[in-house]
């Protein structure tokens, strides 16, 4: 029997696994087309670039657009290297395909270096391969190389294009240049190039980051203007940026506003239009919001809804529970907005318990308390004069990482343990303590006010504390607080307690006679109506005191006293100057009198004869002085 010839058989077998592998690459294309998991569409992938089966242009472009949405851009610049090495040089197309990929994943430097490369390759980018890399640009906050990228474009002499700009102005918003992106905007009509309802929407997103509702408003006047009609999207960007503002009386116009031109309601402007009434305290008509929203519309609920409708009741701690069971129920994601919500209708409806439940809630549901939720709770709390439970947040706020106590935080406990003071003589003495210890670490992070130096200096007077009292009213002029009469009685009883008799007298005799206003205090200062000792630092006092000691001390006018008999002026002085009385020559000082001229009276008349004889009796001594030298 003869044998067939080899390379018949050789060559039948490459056509076998030829045909093969083309069935296999079919197969898996046909399955990349279709919605295969990310894991599965990577197998793909790997076994048709491993065994090289990829050998059309469509295939190519395929995979690369797979590779981008995978965030895979580093395979997909890969791809073009391979095209070339399969004889398909890569086309403006799948220039365009891989740049798409870079935008994605904000590569924005390797773009500007494939754009380079087109033009050494002999493919002119268009204005879709610029708008990409500015997107990218864009997308990693790059705006200035994206504005360079844009300035390139127009130096190139590419045709310019809405989308270009768009994307520059969409990067500028996102970097919160509000104004750059309202230039790129004004700049565009001048090109010929005229702004679609998406640029106008992504300058007032820009503008509404930074709480310029008034000029959001008024470019939706310039749309009208510019024949652009605005759509829900760009209402929900006006609405968010009053909300920012708290503005109900505007968001309620421009709700109006989209009746009147017959612009569709979503979800979305409902529950913005609720939150932005209830937060600027229009519950009444938050809550007519709520009944359109639950009656005549047929809108789904989603999170962000639940979520509005809870801020407007969150002065009903039942409704709101209601309301967040049944978003339960329904399934929807439960946010830190309807967990706050709820905690902060229980804070005011005082029911600290389940306030904290909702809290542990929350980190069951894998969600992080913010500082506002923990607020909420202590606060709660405090309103149930539970300042064990107060405090015990405090301590569990101070743990977590990802928490700071603010001032708000402090206040709280303070004010709770105010009210602990009220307690037994035993717990007063322990809540004393805490308060001090408390005290002693907010003034560690921040500068205390007049409020909680006023609890300190009342715990220092139920545990006896003098030592530390005095120093909290020595520390009060460094933090520029003023004393009061409440602070140095704490002080006075702190040292009264400790058997500190003679700290105590020195105390209270810088006690003042009653609490001033510092503006009434310095602008009297400044005109010195009277002597500033009750506000003055002890050194001050002591100072001014020793100058009243001197023979030569001017008198509240600048000038010396008259300590003669001329004038009354002294003690024994006579009638004429009162009791006390500063003279003549002080007299002199006062001005003109107010008012008409009145008559002189009897007892006037008396007083200056009686002046005028003791002035004759000391003209009398003094000559019998002279004499007598």
């Amino acid at each position: 029997m003869k044998q067939a010839p080899q390379f018949r058989i050789s060559r039948s077998r490459d056509a076998f696994r030829h045909k093969e592998a083309e069935q296999d690459k079919h197969q898996m294309m046909d399955a990349l087309h279709k919605n295969q998991p990310p894991k599965e569409q990577l197998r793909l992938i790997a076994a048709l670039q491993q065994r090289r089966l990829l050998s059309e242009y469509r295939e190519y472009m395929l995979v690369i657009n797979i590779l981008g949405k995978l965030k895979m851009w580093k395979e997909a610049m890969g791809l073009l290297a391979d095209m070339e090495r399969n004889g398909l040089p890569p086309d403006l197309f799948a220039y365009n395909a891989v740049l798409r990929a870079l935008q994605r994943n904000g590569q924005w430097e390797t773009g500007i270096a494939l754009l380079d490369e087109m033009w050494a390759e002999g493919v002119a980018p268009d204005f879709v391969s610029y708008a990409q890399v500015i997107g990218a640009c864009g997308h990693a906050g790059e705006w200035v190389s994206g504005l360079k990228v844009l300035a390139d474009m127009e130096k190139k002499g590419v045709v310019p294009h809405v989308r270009a700009y768009t994307a520059a102005l969409t990067g500028c918003a996102k970097a919160g240049e509000w104004e750059r992106a309202m230039q790129i905007l004004q700049s565009m009509p001048s090109r010929g190039l005229t702004p679609d309802a998406f640029c106008y929407n992504s300058a007032m997103s820009a503008m509404a980051k930074f709480g310029k509702w008034q000029a959001t408003i008024q470019m939706l006047h310039d749309m009208r203007a510019n024949k652009v009609p605005p759509d829900t999207i760009v209402y929900n960007t006006a609405i968010s940026a009053c909300k920012k503002h708290k503005n109900g009386f505007q968001t309620l116009q421009l709700l109006i506003d989209m009746l009147d031109h017959k612009v569709d309601v979503d979800s979305t402007t409902y529950s913005s239009a609720i939150s932005t009434c209830a937060k600027s305290g229009l519950r009444s008509e938050a809550m007519e919001l709520v009944q359109e929203l639950t009656g005549e519309l047929s809108l789904d609920f989603t999170e962000q809804t639940y979520s509005a409708v809870m801020v407007a009741h969150d002065d009903d701690w039942a409704q709101a529970m209601a309301l967040l069971e049944e978003m339960q129920n329904s399934k929807l994601p439960v946010d830190n907005v309807a967990y706050t919500s709820a905690i902060t209708a229980c804070g005011r409806g005082r029911k600290p318990e389940l306030a904290e439940s909702l809290m542990r809630e929350m980190k069951l549901s894998q969600l992080s308390p913010d500082i506002i939720v923990y607020n909420s709770v202590m606060n709660a709390a405090e309103k149930a004069g539970d300042w064990s439970l107060a405090l015990s947040l405090l301590e569990e706020a101070k743990s977590d990482p990802n928490v700071e106590p603010d001032r708000i935080s402090y206040h709280t406990m303070f004010t709770a343990l105010e009210k602990g003071f009220q307690g037994p003589s035993k717990a007063e003495e322990d809540v004393a303590l805490k308060t001090l210890r408390l005290f002693k670490d907010y003034k560690r992070k921040m500068r205390p006010g007049k409020f909680p130096y006023t609890v300190a200096l009342a715990a220092c007077e139920r545990s006896a504390a003098w030592e530390q009292a005095l120093y909290y009213l020595a520390t009060m002029y460094q933090d520029g607080v003023e004393q009061s009469r409440q602070m140095m009685f704490h002080a006075v009883k702190a040292c009264e307690y400790s058997g500190k008799s003679e700290e105590a007298q020195e105390v209270r005799s810088y006690l003042p006679a009653k609490a001033v206003n510092k503006d009434r205090v310095d602008k009297r200062r400044s005109e010195q109506k009277w002597p500033p000792s009750a506000w003055e630092s002890p050194p001050e006092q002591e100072a001014r005191q020793e100058d009243r000691r001197r023979p030569d001390f001017q008198g509240r006018q600048g000038k010396p006293r008259d300590y003669g008999l001329g004038g009354g002026g002294g003690r024994g002085g006579g009638r004429g100057g009162g009791k006390g009385g500063r003279g003549d020559q002080d007299k002199e000082d006062r001005g003109p009198p107010r008012g008409p001229p009145r008559a002189p009276s009897a007892r006037s008349e008396k007083d200056a004869a009686r002046q005028a004889a003791i002035a004759k009796a000391a003209a009398i001594r003094a000559s019998k002085a002279q004499t007598a030298v």
